[in-house]
């Protein structure tokens, strides 16, 4: 589903019905945050491109940047 957002700019094309296709993702990578490999690239595609004109799916990328910036401060002690 994270690969579907992030290539949405290939998939929404004039004409194009792929919108509830591109909901549907957004909503199920927001309730697996969790499971996503690369969250940040994820909450990249949904912020940007034509996945934002989608309507409704503020909650989802709300989620995802719940869980990117939960795992803020175990980075930062990795790192230092």
């Amino acid at each position: 589903m994270a690969q579907l957002l992030e290539d949405a700019h290939i998939l929404t094309q004039p004409g194009s019905k792929m919108a509830d296709v591109l909901y549907a993702a957004a909503w199920i990578c927001g309730e697996f945050a969790l499971e996503l490999d690369n969250a940040e690239a994820t909450l990249e595609a949904m912020l940007g491109g034509r996945v934002n004109s989608l309507s409704g799916h503020v909650q989802n990328i709300l989620k995802i940047c719940a869980h990117v910036c939960n795992r803020l401060p175990q980075f930062v002690q990795c790192r230092s």
